[in-house]
């Protein structure tokens, strides 16, 4: 008998503290950056505040912070892949905000998941045009 690991109506253990990491790494990469400065054209808000030899320090850790986000996010990326692959609808389930299990039928949708089919469409084009007109301005 061949044991299947459980599914979670939200993130499983693992993702839970991939999320936690992610906010923290994304929360630090924000707030170094404003006391930084390229010495050329940009400076933060907060730039001076601090001193010099803190400033460098900070640079530093938000420079190799900005890696670590990316290996993050690469890793949150492959743990979407691992459990696509093991059957779990999860794209659709962030785009809607439900999660569907194998043992519900499939051909029954709530009034509430249609609802939120068109929300979900709805967050992605505005968020489509905001992103277009920053792009393009």
């Amino acid at each position: 008998m061949t044991r299947r690991a459980p599914h979670y109506a939200s993130h499983n253990p693992v993702g839970g503290w991939m999320v936690v990491l992610l906010l923290v790494s994304l929360g630090f990469q924000a707030l170094s950056g404003l006391f930084l400065s390229d010495d050329i054209f940009f400076q933060a808000p907060l730039y001076g505040l601090l001193g010099p030899s803190v400033g460098d320090v900070l640079a530093r850790l938000h420079s190799l912070n900005s890696d670590l986000l990316l290996i993050l996010i690469g890793l949150h990326l492959v743990g979407l892949v691992w459990h696509t692959l093991q059957g779990e609808r999860l794209v659709p389930a962030m785009l809607t905000g439900m999660k569907r299990f194998s043992n519900a039928p499939a051909d029954e949708k709530p009034a509430a998941y249609r609802a939120q089919r068109r929300y979900a469409i709805g967050a992605l084009l505005v968020a489509a045009g905001v992103s277009g007109w920053l792009w393009f301005y």
